[in-house]
């Protein structure tokens, strides 16, 4: 027998998209640059159509589906035990801190900007954070903004966003709704399952966001905005559900002393959600909290940020399996933070200390600290980091039995009202250079989890566990990109980026695990006519994530790897975005969990357009 190693072709792409970045960027690199180098922004960005689309190519996150729109949907990339980032938008965390409630379907981006990504856990969860602020458009008439897109089986996003102009008293609109009405079988082949529905996968959310602004001439500000969401699904594979329904709203108020970022701020926040599943069951989640954030009488700044939380949960249908947790549940919690932070400065660099503590009427204290060094350049940025801390347990693993059916099994993942803190160490390093006329960036990151939150199994029985704060964890992850904006009879664009992580269990059961690999390549290419008001764009787009245990299992079999490619023939003309997508166009149907593929090949057209007046 031969000892020599074969390659997998799976292996080969990531490394080849590296590569050919690197290599176009070298040939384009003698080509004429735009005045103001590699740093030129693009006139145009076709928007993508989901927020799954949105955040895997606009961020380092990693979405991993269990089906098509509205299947269950974890955002990974460092290993942790939060299943998904919280979201921050307008400096309010949001969420009811279950893992039902909080799907980040109901998420949605109409009106809405994508600040950044941060990646450090805190006391309300271990994911990180995707961090949304209000789209604001610096004009003295009023926008609307409409986007459409119609894909397969009756598949259509529409969605408007609609903002007075500058004005002491402003007023917001957005509303979004993404429908699948046909829906599509998405069980692998030899599923036993069956689901007496006439619309497997069929999918509807609805979201609309009414806000009222006032504003100061000294620049002092306050805002009152309300919200409210549906989420209709059939047919969710790895919870062998054939319904769901989440009905959910939040209201929210918001004072700021000025325009800046750094400026003293106070807001408040009401949300709930309701979750009706099959058999009547039915989880209601409350939750109320305020923030606040000013410049410390000592120096530095304090932000503190204070909440309490309901929940009810009546469990119809679940007696025959939830063992002692058949019976209605119903309970509260009060959790607490205050973080002050010292900035530092000194020439190019700058660097804060962050000292923290949170409490938990559950899990009592948790003390927490941090620090961050950077240094900006033209050639050179770095980025430093080390923090220590961890999350306290959500209400789901304090009060929810649930259990997945996948591959055959069933298992029980049932709830431990005696769950306290997570300790949490993450060190981190990313730098950016400047090569072949764009930009590598190189990131990575250590973790180390102590008294996680992991699933520990039943005696006698290997399918039937509960949480416990018994999961020991180290882990890596290492990311290489790079970028590239240049001239090339029109305007080029090309990123690329290769993500390989690693995973030390030392004790305990990990749940939702990320894969050990992943990339994402994009290449675009534009030319401008008429002054600017013509354009035309061709694009292509490649995703892959490697091998991975299933991420909805405790021990999960392994799932293969997958990799997708998707084309972009776009044209926008006076205001109006016309573009046509192929995605999926190798027409592979992968499998994206234990018991779902993804969709064949989808054509989808898109539409965007705003008017001023």
């Amino acid at each position: 027998m031969s000892d020599v190693r074969r390659i997998r072709p799976d292996r080969i792409g990531p490394f080849a998209v590296l590569l050919a970045a690197l290599l176009l960027g070298a040939a384009t690199a003698g080509a004429q640059a735009d005045a103001d180098g590699p740093r030129m922004r693009s006139d145009w960005d076709p928007f993508p159509g989901t927020i799954a689309e949105r955040l895997g190519r606009e961020t380092f996150f990693i979405p991993l589906l269990d089906g098509g729109f509205g299947a269950r949907l974890m955002l990974r990339h460092e290993a942790g035990t939060s299943p998904n980032p919280v979201f921050v938008r307008d400096g309010l965390v949001l969420g009811v801190g279950h893992r039902w409630a909080d799907d980040p379907w109901t998420v949605a981006f109409t009106g809405q900007t994508l600040v950044g990504v941060r990646y450090e856990g805190d006391a309300w969860g271990s994911g990180g954070a995707v961090i949304l602020a209000a789209a604001e458009t610096d004009t003295a008439v009023a926008v609307t903004e409409t986007r459409f897109f119609k894909g397969p089986h009756e598949t259509y996003l529409r969605s408007v966003a609609f903002r007075t102009p500058r004005a002491p008293w402003r007023i917001r609109f957005d509303f979004e709704e993404l429908l699948d009405q046909q829906g599509y079988d998405f069980r692998i082949s030899g599923d036993a399952r069956t689901f007496s529905w006439s619309r497997l996968g069929e999918a509807k959310f609805r979201s609309s966001r009414a806000v009222l602004t006032r504003t100061l001439a000294d620049g002092r500000s306050i805002a009152f905005s309300h919200e409210m969401l549906r989420k209709h699904k059939t047919g969710l594979p790895a919870d062998s559900l054939r319904h769901e329904e989440i009905w959910g709203d939040r209201t929210a108020l918001v004072w700021r002393a000025g325009p800046k970022a750094d400026a003293a701020m106070a807001g408040f926040l009401v949300e709930g959600a309701d979750v009706l599943r099959d058999g009547g069951r039915k989880l209601e989640v409350d939750r109320e909290g305020v923030v606040g954030a000013a410049a410390a009488p000592f120096g530095g700044r304090l932000a503190a940020r204070a909440e309490a939380w309901h929940l009810h949960d009546t469990m119809t249908g679940v007696a025959d399996w939830a063992l002692e947790y058949g019976a209605e549940a119903r309970g509260e919690g009060e959790r607490a933070a205050v973080a002050w932070t010292l900035p530092l400065m000194r020439a190019a660099w700058r660097g804060d200390l962050r000292a923290d503590g949170s409490w938990d009427s559950r899990a009592g204290w948790r003390p927490g600290a941090g620090a961050t060094l950077r240094r900006s350049g033209d050639r050179l940025g770095l980025d430093l980091s080390l923090d220590h801390g961890g999350r306290s347990p959500r209400s789901d693993e304090l009060f929810t039995p649930d259990r997945r059916s996948v591959s055959g099994r069933t298992v029980l993942l049932l709830p431990a009202a005696d769950l306290g803190w997570e300790r949490e160490t993450r060190a981190a390093m990313t730098v950016e250079l400047a090569v072949l006329g764009g930009v590598v960036s190189l990131d990575g990151s250590l973790r180390r989890l102590r008294d996680g939150i992991g699933w520990r199994q039943d005696d006698g029985d290997p399918d039937t566990g509960r949480w416990a704060n018994d999961l020991e964890m180290d882990s890596w992850t290492a990311t290489a990109g790079y970028s590239r904006r240049a001239r090339l009879w029109g305007r080029l664009r090309l990123s690329g980026r290769y993500s390989r992580r690693g995973v030390d269990i030392r004790r305990g059961v990990a749940v939702g695990l990320p894969p050990e690999r992943s990339a994402r390549a994009d290449l675009a290419w534009e030319h401008h006519f008429f002054h600017g008001d013509g354009v035309v764009e061709l694009g292509y787009a490649l995703e892959h994530r490697g091998v991975m245990p299933d991420p909805w299992l405790p021990r999960g079999d392994e799932l293969p790897s997958v990799t997708l490619h998707h084309l972009l023939a776009a044209f926008r003309l006076v205001g109006a975005d016309l573009s046509l997508e192929l995605r999926n166009l190798t027409d592979e149907r992968a499998q994206i969990s234990g018991g779902a593929l993804t969709d064949g090949r989808e054509m989808r057209w898109r539409l965007q357009w705003s008017f001023l007046r």
